[in-house]
């Protein structure tokens, strides 16, 4: 959210990125990076995150500041 993706509260492993028309870029983003997502094209990106560093891996791909 910080980033600036709307991200709703999640209850699971999974997130989901309502990224619309940005779906495929963020996946492609995601993929350059070596992140596996679901993209579901003009709608959004799920991920599955398993640990903390599954975390910041996603966030580094995403330009979070270190």
């Amino acid at each position: 959210r910080d980033l600036g993706w709307e991200v709703p509260d999640s209850q699971a492993n999974f997130v989901w990125f309502a990224a619309g028309a940005r779906a495929e870029a963020l996946g492609e983003r995601l993929e350059a990076a070596g992140i596996i997502a679901r993209v579901f094209p003009d709608v959004g990106v799920r991920l599955t995150v398993g640990t903390p560093a599954d975390t910041a891996r996603i966030l580094e791909a995403l330009g979070a500041p270190r």
